[in-house]
């Protein structure tokens, strides 16, 4: 009997690496949102950027306007705007907005056990 053979990948370059839209940076997600008339589109956070939530002081609303305005692609917001659009608007509606940013971003609940 024949074992299959494993595919073997060749090994990347650092510019490689650098130039991967792991996060979906430049096309985003689409998020269907049917309160607002259609779709945002939103992208995963950077390692980066995740640990910005993590810093001593940040609150909540904080993370919640951070995450907001790093994550949604179209349309893009400041962090002023991102802020007032998650006090203005319903709670499930920017629920599943910041949810399919966190998933992008690998965060989603789940993700790491405590």
């Amino acid at each position: 009997m024949a074992t299959a053979k494993k595919a073997v990948s060749s090994v990347v370059t650092l510019d490689q690496i650098r130039a991967a839209d792991d996060t979906h940076a430049v096309e985003g997600v689409l998020v269907e949102v049917p309160e607002w008339g259609g779709s945002v589109r939103v992208r995963g956070l950077t390692r980066g950027e995740t640990r910005s939530l993590g810093t001593d002081g940040i609150t909540p609303a904080d993370a919640e306007a951070f995450t907001l305005h790093h994550g949604l692609v179209d349309p893009k917001l400041t962090e002023d705007e991102a802020r007032a659009l998650l006090d203005e608007k319903g709670f499930a509606t920017t629920e599943r907005v910041l949810v399919a940013i966190l998933d992008q971003s690998g965060l989603a609940p789940g993700f790491r056990q405590e």
